[in-house]
């Protein structure tokens, strides 16, 4: 049939559980011409290539394929992706802009309650119930201190401080 050359064969080992007839197919394309093994070695790894790509779009081979396919869609699908960014931008600003508010809110809203509190323990005081005024009063401040000028909310669990 055909010559065998006395050069090393570079094909993989072939794993023992392996079928009679993968043993059948190696043995076949040893016997070839080392053009023939070559090409066929050329074959089997073309078809056990991988190729990977990461982004929002399709990679730039894959954006011809679709203009092929159907002619226009590149051009729809960067429409698609501008717009879903044009979605994220506007909903973080709404996200933001609704935080913004609602902290300025609970300011405001603490505030009016500080102020409230304290005028009660001045009342308080003033009609002789010291030690109540003097109590709202002091805990008053420290809920002001820990909250505005620390800018934390007290924690009353240990697990979450972590």
């Amino acid at each position: 049939m055909s010559e065998k050359k006395d050069t090393p064969s570079k094909l993989p080992p072939v794993p023992e559980d392996a079928s009679n007839e993968l043993h059948s197919i190696i043995e076949h394309i040893e016997n070839l011409p080392a053009d023939d093994r070559d090409k066929i070695k050329a074959a089997i790894f073309t078809q056990i290539e991988q190729k990977s790509y990461s982004g929002p779009l399709p990679a730039p081979d894959d954006f011809a394929k679709y203009e092929q396919i159907l002619p226009g869609a590149t051009d729809r699908i960067l429409k698609m992706a501008e717009a879903q960014v044009n979605h994220r931008i506007k909903t973080e600003e709404t996200i933001v802009t609704n935080g913004l508010k609602q902290s300025r809110t609970g300011q405001w809203l603490g505030a009016i309650l500080a102020a409230l509190f304290v005028i009660v323990a001045c009342i308080l005081g003033l009609n002789g119930h010291d030690g109540l005024g003097g109590a709202i009063g002091v805990t008053t401040v420290i809920a002001v201190i820990v909250v505005f000028v620390l800018n934390k909310m007290p924690s009353f669990n240990k697990a979450e401080d972590n």
